[in-house]
C-alpha cells in the first residue's frame, strides 16, 4: 500500500515552486491508497452535510472549530472535478482538508509533539482521541 502525505504535495509544485493550499496538480493525481479512520457515516447520519461542525483541541486548547458551510467547494463540484483526471469508485474517500487553524500558518506555528492528545470531531456523528507518537521514520 502507497501512503503519501498531500500536505507535502499542496506545498511545492514540480521543479520545487511553492504554491498555496488550493494548488491541485493532476500530476500528482495518481490512484492511492491511504488509511483513514474507524468510522463512516451514512447518508440516514448526516442531516445537511453543508452544516456539519468541525472542531480540533490540541492538550485541550482549541485550535480549529468550523463548519462545512465555510468550504471553498461543493461536493458535486469536488466529485466533477476529481474525477476528471482521478478514478472514483464508489466508497472512496475525497479529503477536503480542515478548518482555519492549522499548526503551520499559526504565528508563532505550532507542530505535534510526542505525548500531546488531539481530539477532533464532527458535530452528532463522531469523536477521535489521539495520542501523538514519535515519527517511525
Amino acid at each position: 500500500m502507497k501512503l503519501i502525505r498531500f500536505r507535502a504535495l499542496q506545498s511545492v509544485k514540480p521543479g520545487g515552486m511553492i504554491d498555496n493550499q488550493y494548488y491541485d496538480a493532476p500530476a500528482f493525481a495518481k490512484d492511492f491508497k491511504a488509511t483513514v479512520g474507524t468510522f463512516f457515516a451514512t447518508k440516514a447520519k448526516i442531516i445537511d452535510i453543508d452544516r456539519l461542525r468541525l472542531r480540533l483541541t490540541l492538550k485541550g486548547k482549541t485550535m480549529q472549530d468550523g463548519a462545512t458551510t465555510n468550504r471553498n467547494f461543493k461536493i458535486p463540484f469536488l466529485v466533477s472535478y476529481r474525477s476528471q483526471f482521478m478514478t472514483l469508485l464508489p466508497g472512496d474517500v475525497i479529503s477536503t482538508g480542515t478548518p482555519a487553524g492549522v499548526g503551520l500558518g499559526i504565528n508563532p506555528q505550532v507542530y505535534l509533539k510526542e505525548g500531546e492528545v488531539m481530539e477532533l470531531g464532527i458535530e452528532n456523528l463522531v469523536s477521535s482521541r489521539q495520542n501523538v507518537a514519535a515519527n517511525a521514520h
